[in-house]
């Protein structure tokens, strides 16, 4: 039983970190390149229907409309 625990508890833990914790961090990452004026960072790859591509899509758009509007001020 201790070992079926033990090896749900890695795969569980395996999973998160590659769906969710990865991809959170690689946008985290582009964020803060963004807020210290980097616009050339790359988009964040947002393909699929989960709620990170939905951040990550979101978050290109928002790239997109801010760089924008500082075209338009200058």
């Amino acid at each position: 039983m201790i070992g079926l625990f033990l090896f749900q508890f890695l795969a569980l833990n395996l999973l998160l970190a590659l769906l969710v914790v990865r991809p959170v961090r690689r946008l985290a990452g582009i964020a803060d390149e963004v807020s210290k004026g980097n616009m050339e960072a790359p988009d964040f790859p947002s393909k699929g229907r989960d709620e990170i591509s939905t951040l990550g899509a979101s978050f290109n758009r928002m790239r997109r409309s801010l760089v924008e509007a500082m075209n338009m001020l200058q």
